[in-house]
């Protein structure tokens, strides 16, 4: 919330504020300001109005109604200053009546202070809160009755005033006086209707996060019920994809998106508002193993929140016991078929600045991707990025002593992907070298060399090995050098980044933070 001004707006702020307490929503005490607000201004005027040029000709009477006016004005602020705002607002309300009619009644019917009341009335609306609708029906009444009274009175007597009593030229001022206390309070209502609204946001904004905190939470729980579940199962039963059918109580099938070896990916639509997303269900004979990296890709995805990160909205069990889970649609497909628009460098570095920042989320969050790679990169409806598929992330460092039940402990065969216990854990064209030694050394900073092998194929359109990096290091070959980075529009100090990506050594490599920042300065 922005500071308080200081100066002469600073007072004005702090004398509107009076009785208002910091820690309710202002929704609840607009009122005390606009009661405030308005008490200052009537203060003012009446204080000019008996003071100063054109009124010399008043009677005394009238003036010391006026002067009488202005302190009940100021005690309206100290009513509101004691927290006593319905009283507050009532004094303000009576004492403006009663002076008006006093002074209507000793001067001319041409001096228009009937006016006056009915804005009285109207703004009694803003003075009290709504859960005070006797007050504003009260006042609307007493300002009928008011006006009723002061024409009658006006017409059977004739206030006598002293030489030099300008009645019209009164009468214009007071109607001056009643489209400046409209344009003034419009104002002031205006201002904190506004600030209302914005914090009524802000408040929506802080719910909604409170709750996907929640539901992500729940999510993350049910996953690891719903992995340990599977892995004590025969598997589950394939469920019926096609499109039109419904699956479950809470979506409909609306078109395939993909297939493998684990399962389906479909578009779908939720019934309950139609929102589009993609659901992917295990099919098949499943292995306990394949279970519970199913389970993990739900936990890390209703965890770690990021706008560059595919989010699980939801995870469960089918009815023919198929387990599912549901994620952000993203309707621009993967990296893998951009390949055309490899090269592109302003595209390119946008696509890489994204990939950096998801990478920032889930290195902080304590997770390590594992298999970054363009099939792994999805683009939702705008061409935004999104990393995805965290089926063999690792969450939290392997403790000492410890072995990583995914750690590679046979050769795989090149171009594979295997994921099974005993095999390699991700797609080797972009595993670092030091996978080849062991889950203990697979950290973040392989994640940020395949980033590096992305980033040069982003750039120029081809990897800059010819031997996956893993292979060369199971058989004891250094990396090779990779040349420099030709590529127009790309700043040397970029070049040098995405080849410091690729270097062998996980500590010469930079973080993620780096990569994002410097990606952002770009």
């Amino acid at each position: 919330m922005a500071s308080p001004p200081t100066g002469p707006r600073g007072l004005l702020h702090r004398l509107t504020h009076l009785g208002v307490d910091p820690a309710l929503p202002r929704r609840d005490t607009k009122h005390i300001v606009l009661t405030n607000g308005y008490a200052l201004f009537v203060l003012f005027v009446f204080v000019t109005s008996a003071t100063l040029g054109g009124v010399t000709s008043l009677r005394g009477d009238v003036r010391v109604a006026l002067g009488l006016g202005a302190l009940a004005s100021a005690a309206a602020l100290a009513l509101n200053a004691a927290r006593r705002p319905t009283l507050a607002a009532t004094w303000l309300m009576t004492m403006l009546s009663v002076t008006f009619l006093y002074v209507g009644s000793h001067e001319p019917q041409v001096t228009e202070h009937e006016g006056v009341l009915v804005i009285d009335a109207v703004l009694a609306f803003f003075l009290y809160p709504a859960s005070q609708r006797w007050a504003r029906a009260f006042w609307v009444g007493a300002a009928v009755v008011g006006v009723v009274w002061l024409r009658t009175y006006l017409h059977t007597a004739q206030p006598e005033q002293l030489p030099g009593f300008d009645a019209y030229s009164v009468g214009t001022s007071n109607i001056i006086i009643g489209v400046m206390t409209l344009a003034f309070f419009s104002n002031r209502a205006a201002t904190e209707i506004e600030r209302v609204e914005d914090e009524l946001v802000e408040e929506k904004k802080k719910t909604e996060s409170i709750l996907k905190r929640e539901v992500a939470h729940q999510v993350a729980e049910r996953s690891r019920e719903l992995g340990s579940a599977l892995s004590k199962s025969d598997g589950p039963a394939s469920p019926s994809l096609s499109g039109g059918a419904r699956f479950g109580s809470r979506y409909k099938v609306v078109r395939p998106l993909g297939e493998g070896g684990m399962g389906a990916v479909v578009e779908v639509e939720r019934l309950t508002d139609g929102a589009r997303l993609a659901l992917k269900v295990m099919t098949g004979e499943v292995s306990r193993e394949q279970a519970a990296r199913f389970a993990r890709e739900a936990e890390i995805g209703a965890r770690v929140h990021h706008e560059h990160l595919v989010a699980i909205v939801d995870i469960g069990v089918a009815e023919n016991g198929a387990p599912f889970l549901v994620m952000e649609l993203a309707p621009g497909g993967s990296l893998e078929g951009q390949r055309a628009r490899f090269g592109d460098v302003p595209w390119a570095l946008s696509i890489l600045r994204q990939m950096a920042e998801g990478l920032v989320a889930l290195h902080e969050a304590g997770v390590v991707h594992r298999d970054l790679k363009p099939a792994n990169v999805l683009l939702d409806a705008t061409g935004s990025a999104k990393l995805s598929d965290f089926g063999i992330a690792r969450m939290g460092a392997i403790p000492m002593g410890a072995v990583d039940p995914d750690a590679p402990t046979a050769s795989p065969a090149r171009g594979s992907a295997l994921t099974g216990t005993g095999a390699w854990i991700g797609t080797p064209l972009y595993m670092a070298p030091e996978a080849a030694r062991g889950g203990r050394e697979v950290g973040p900073p392989v994640d940020v060399f395949a980033f590096g092998l992305v980033a040069h194929e982003l750039l120029t359109g081809k990897l800059p090995f010819a031997t996956p990096p893993v292979l060369l290091a199971l058989v004891g070959q250094p990396l090779p050098k990779v040349p420099a980075l030709e590529v127009a529009g790309l700043d040397a100090k970029l070049r040098d980044l995405v080849l410091a990506c690729l270097a062998e050594s996980p500590p010469a490599r930079p973080t993620a933070r780096a990569l994002a920042d410097a990606l952002a300065a770009s």
